[in-house]
C-alpha cells in the first residue's frame, strides 16, 4: 500500500528533531573550524611566520607563558621577549637568592634596560649606567660572592598594575625569595572584561582584531589615557595590589611594595631623551643630536640641531619635533609668533600667556595670569612652579602635587602612593619601600625634579641607584638579604 502525501510528511516533532540536529552540526562544524584556524594561526606565530601580539595589548594582557623551561634553567618565551628583557635563570636555584623585579618601565629601568632581542648583562662597575635592577643584581651579587644571587627583571614598560599581577602570578612559581613591587605610573584605564581577556589568548580572535582594526602607532598618545571615573581606577588598583599581596602570602613570599618617585617638576611636553628599542624608529644624525644636546641643557645646538632635522625623514618620528624646538627657544628667552602659536596649540591662549611669564621670569605676573585661567589641572602645574621660583615652597609642593592627582601623565598620583603605604602598613609579610620619600629627601626644596628624572618618570642612572640603595637598605633590615656563604 503506497503511503499518502501527509503520511509521507515529517512530524512536527521529527522536524524539530531535524532543525536541532542541524544546528548542532553547524555549530560543531563552526567550532572545528575557528579551532582549526586557531591552531595554524598560533603554529605560524611559533614559527615566527605571523605576529598578532600587538604593543597595546601586551600593556594590558598576559597572553602567554613569559617564562619556559630550557634544560636546566628557566628563560623568558618568545612572546616575552616583546616586553619583558630578556633573560635566564637557574631551574632550580638551590641555596640561592631570587628575587624578581615588577611593575612598568620605571621599575625596569628604562631607558638603559633594552628589550627585543638584546640581553642585558649583569653591571660590572659601580659607575656604570643602569637602571634599579642592575644595581641591586651588582651589590647583591657583590656582597654575597659565594652565593648564586638572581635580581630578575620582570617588569615592563607601559603595563599598569592588571598585568603586573598576572606577572606576579607567574613569577611566584618560579621559587621566588622575594617579590619587589613598583607600580602606579600606567594606572588611568579600567580592565577589560574577562571574556575579552581570555579571548586574546586565542590567536584567531588578535588575527581577527588586527585585520578589523589595525592600529596606527602615529595615533597614540605617549600618556596612559584617564578613565573620569577615578575612583574606580583607584578602587582597581588597590584590589590588583591587593591580589599580589594575597597570592604571595599563600606561598609566604615576602613582598617589598614600593611607593614611586614624582617629578613634580615635569612640563608636561614630551620627553627630551632619545627612546630606543622596538617601540620607537632608531633616531640618528642631527635629530638624535638635538635630542641629545637637549637632554643635558644645552639648548643652542640643541636648537641649530632640531631645525635641521626639520627637513629630514626622522623629524616625524617621537619624540615630537616641535615640542622640542619650543621648549628649547623659550629656554634661550626667544619668544616669536612661532613660538607662542605652538604654546596656544597645545596649551591654550590663556595658559600660553602665563607660561610667557614664567619664562620671562615675571612669576607674579604668571600667578595672577594663571588663576584666571579655565583649565585648572594644567594652572596648578605652572602655578607651582611660580611659586618656587618665589621661594615659597610649600605652596608650590602643594599646587604641583595637585596637578599630578588631576593630570598624572604616567605619573602615579599622590592618592595611589597612599594606597600603597595603607596595603604595606596593614599586611604582614609586606614591607613598605618609600621610594617617594627618598626622592623627595634627595631633591633641592624637596620637590623632585631634573635632577633626578630624565622626564616624565624615568630616573637618570644616578636616580636609579639611589632607589637601589633604598631597596637594599630594607632588605637589610628586614633581614631578607642574601648572605655570603
Amino acid at each position: 500500500m503506497t503511503p499518502t502525501q501527509d503520511e509521507q510528511r515529517p512530524s512536527p516533532a521529527d522536524q524539530r528533531l531535524t532543525l536541532k540536529r542541524k544546528v548542532a552540526f553547524a555549530a560543531i562544524t563552526t567550532l572545528l573550524a575557528l579551532g582549526l584556524v586557531n591552531l595554524l594561526v598560533e603554529v605560524a606565530e611559533d614559527q615566527g611566520l605571523l605576529k598578532t601580539h600587538s604593543r597595546d595589548d601586551a600593556v594590558q594582557f598576559v597572553e602567554d607563558d613569559l617564562f619556559e623551561q630550557d634544560g636546566d634553567s628557566f628563560k623568558t618565551t618568545d612572546y616575552g621577549n616583546d616586553s619583558l628583557v630578556q633573560t635566564r635563570f637557574a631551574a632550580d636555584k638551590g641555596r640561592g637568592f631570587r628575587m624578581f623585579v615588577l611593575g612598568g618601565s620605571f621599575a625596569m629601568g628604562s631607558p638603559y634596560a633594552e628589550v627585543d632581542g638584546v640581553e642585558v648583562t649583569t653591571l660590572a662597575e659601580p659607575n656604570e649606567q643602569g637602571g634599579m635592577p642592575s644595581w641591586l643584581q651588582l651589590h647583591l651579587a657583590k656582597r654575597a660572592p659565594t652565593s648564586a644571587v638572581e635580581v630578575i627583571n620582570a617588569a615592563a614598560g607601559g603595563q599598569n598594575s592588571g598585568r603586573v599581577m598576572d606577572v606576579a602570578f607567574e613569577a611566584l612559581q618560579l621559587d621566588p625569595d622575594v617579590l619587589l613591587v613598583a607600580t602606579g605610573n600606567n594606572e588611568g584605564a579600567l580592565a577589560p572584561s574577562r571574556m575579552r581577556e581570555q579571548l586574546h589568548r586565542l590567536g584567531g580572535f588578535r588575527l581577527l582584531q588586527k585585520l578589523i582594526r589595525p592600529t596606527n602607532p602615529e595615533d597614540r598618545s605617549w600618556f596612559t589615557a584617564q578613565d573620569p571615573d577615578t575612583a574606580a581606577v583607584r578602587d582597581q588598583f588597590r584590589n590588583n595590589l591587593l591580589a599580589i599581596v594575597k597570592a604571595a602570602a599563600k606561598q609566604s613570599v615576602p613582598v617589598l611594595l614600593a611607593t614611586l618617585p614624582v617629578n613634580l617638576q615635569y612640563i608636561g611636553y614630551e620627553p627630551g631623551h632619545v627612546l630606543r628599542g622596538r617601540h620607537w624608529p632608531q633616531v640618528e644624525g642631527p635629530c638624535y643630536e638635538g635630542i641629545a644636546h637637549f637632554d643635558l641643557g644645552e639648548y643652542e645646538p640643541a636648537l641649530e640641531a632640531l631645525l635641521a632635522c626639520r627637513y629630514l625623514p626622522e623629524s616625524n618620528h617621537p619624540p615630537p619635533l616641535e615640542s622640542l624646538i619650543t621648549m628649547a627657544r623659550m629656554n634661550l628667552g626667544i619668544w616669536n609668533e612661532e613660538v607662542l602659536r605652538e604654546l596656544e596649540s597645545v596649551k591654550g591662549p590663556c595658559i600660553a600667556d602665563g607660561i610667557q611669564r614664567y619664562y620671562r621670569e615675571d612669576y607674579s605676573g604668571a600667578i595672577t595670569q594663571l588663576k584666571e585661567c579655565n583649565d585648572v589641572a594644567e594652572s596648578l602645574l605652572w602655578l607651582g612652579l611660580s611659586h618656587l621660583e618665589l621661594g615659597k615652597k610649600k605652596e608650590a609642593h602643594q599646587m604641583l602635587q595637585q596637578h599630578v592627582e588631576f593630570l598624572p601623565r604616567n605619573r602615579c598620583r599622590p592618592s595611589f602612593n597612599k594606597i600603597i603605604r595603607e596595603i604595606a602598613e596593614g599586611h604582614d609579610g609586606v614591607t613598605l619601600v618609600d621610594l617617594q620619600a627618598k626622592a623627595k629627601q634627595l631633591s633641592p626644596d624637596g620637590i623632585p625634579g631634573e635632577d633626578l628624572f630624565l622626564d616624565y618618570c624615568h630616573m637618570r642612572w644616578q636616580g636609579y641607584a639611589k632607589m637601589a640603595e633604598e631597596v637594599l637598605r630594607v632588605l637589610d633590615t628586614k633581614g631578607l638579604a642574601p648572605k655570603g656563604r
